[in-house]
């Protein structure tokens, strides 16, 4: 299943949790409008699976494979002050 929709943000408030299926090669397409922040996917025992930048003008592209189902959690790893309130939820079934 492929997914251009990016996140507005104007409302982040948007879709904040994704269903993807297990064993699957996901690609996320991580950039920022501001600063710089860390992407950082954790895994449901809370530890970092994959990470990658997330810069102004820039589009780094984070390949990813979940292997094991669960909900999994993306963090900024950033000290940036936006406050990133608003973390992407992937539920893997």
């Amino acid at each position: 299943t492929m997914s251009y929709k990016a996140i507005n943000p104007d409302k982040p408030e948007g879709e904040m949790t994704i269903e993807l299926p297990v064993n699957q090669l996901v690609e996320f397409r991580v950039t920022s409008l501001d600063v710089n922040h860390g992407f950082a996917i954790y895994s449901p025992s809370k530890q970092i699976v994959a990470q990658t930048q997330a810069m102004p003008g820039y589009v780094n592209v984070l390949r990813w494979k979940f292997k094991e189902p669960g909900t999994y959690t993306v963090h900024c790893l950033e000290y940036c002050a936006s406050g990133n309130a608003n973390n992407l939820h992937c539920k893997i079934i």
